[in-house]
Order: C-alpha cells, then structure tokens, then sequence
C-alpha cells in the first residue's frame, strides 16, 4: 500500500490495491490547492509505470474546492489521451458540494461507479 504525499494528515493519500493495469487510490483529507499538484503527480507516476484505468475512492476527502474538482477532469482527460479512464467508486458529500457548486451535479462529466466497491483495507 502506497500513501502519498508524504506529510501532514490533512493532505490526500492514495492506496495501491495491487499490480494490474487498473489501480484504486483512496484519497483522503483535503483536495484544494495545497494538494491538487501532488494528485497529479501521483497520477503522472502511475502513468508512467503502465497503468492508465485509475478508481478514485473519494470517501476520505473532507473538502473539495472548485479548482480542484476541475484536476479531476483534467485528470480524466489526461488519461482518456492515453486510452485510459477515470471511475470515482465512492464520493463524499464534500465532493458532491463541490460539484453542487459548479453545477456538474445533475450531469456529471466524471464515471461514478455506484456499483464498485473498494477492496478491503
């Protein structure tokens, strides 16, 4: 299990769930400015390394700003590029705020897979 980025709770950290070409990162604490670049970062990273279908376990994320909610989508585009895709397993009501926010709610542009469920911890 990988966590990232290294430092204070309050920043997300992903978990790895194993070696396939899919991987599920769950995120915690707050996705906002201070952390959206070490998101893609990390994404950048499991790129690189061949994987390029990503599941976001977003229950942890206690806060969600504007912003970032747009480097999900630019994170979902990133890997469409490159034939891959982007699901959100589970969403938290800050995420849902957020997209309430934004008007994405009704519609959202994001794959949310109310049907998955993250393997256990």
């Amino acid at each position: 299990m990988k966590n990232w980025p290294p430092g204070p709770s309050d920043h997300p950290r992903a978990a790895d769930d194993g070696g396939s070409h899919q991987m599920l990162l769950r995120l915690f604490g707050e996705l906002d400015a201070d952390t959206a670049r070490a998101l893609c970062e990390a994404v950048v990273a499991v790129m690189a390394s061949g994987r390029c279908h990503l599941a976001f376990d977003l229950s942890g994320i206690t806060w969600c700003d504007n912003a970032s909610l747009y480097t999900l989508l630019g994170i979902r585009s990133a890997l469409q590029y490159a034939d891959g895709s982007l699901t959100l397993t589970v969403v938290s009501t800050p995420i849902l705020t957020a997209m309430d926010r934004t008007g994405l709610r009704p519609r959202p542009p994001l794959a949310l897979a109310t049907d998955c469920t993250p393997p256990p911890s």
